[in-house]
């Protein structure tokens, strides 16, 4: 949002995209380090399985590029874009939820 501000005024548009998860080598490639997982009682462990499910299953990096170049190609573009179903409803769930009760849900599913 500080640079939409910034560059406003001389004509630039800028947009954020928040793409979600996107299937990519990234998964498999994460070196991890189980290091404290014992203390949180497997949380990390757990957290971090549901984080590479949703990679894996997430949209490919062909559809993710068609999306961002479709964007830079409009004349007019919002400040914010969401792309993946699911993170399009997390943010929607933003505009209608306190901030406690949104991270107490997304807590849920990764903190489990």
């Amino acid at each position: 949002m500080a640079l939409y501000s910034e560059v406003k005024p001389y004509g630039i548009e800028v947009c954020a995209i928040m793409p979600g998860d996107i299937a990519t080598g990234f998964t498999a490639a994460r070196r991890k380090n189980p290091a404290g997982d014992e203390e949180y009682g497997g949380r990390i462990s757990r957290s971090v399985a549901v984080m590479e499910h949703d990679e894996q299953t997430g949209i490919t990096a062909e559809k993710a590029g068609e999306y961002v170049a479709g964007k830079a190609l409009q004349p007019k573009v919002p400040v914010l874009c969401t792309l993946g179903g699911k993170y399009k409803f997390f943010v929607f769930l933003t505009r209608l939820l306190p901030t406690k009760a949104l991270a107490d849900l997304v807590g849920g599913i990764y903190a489990k």
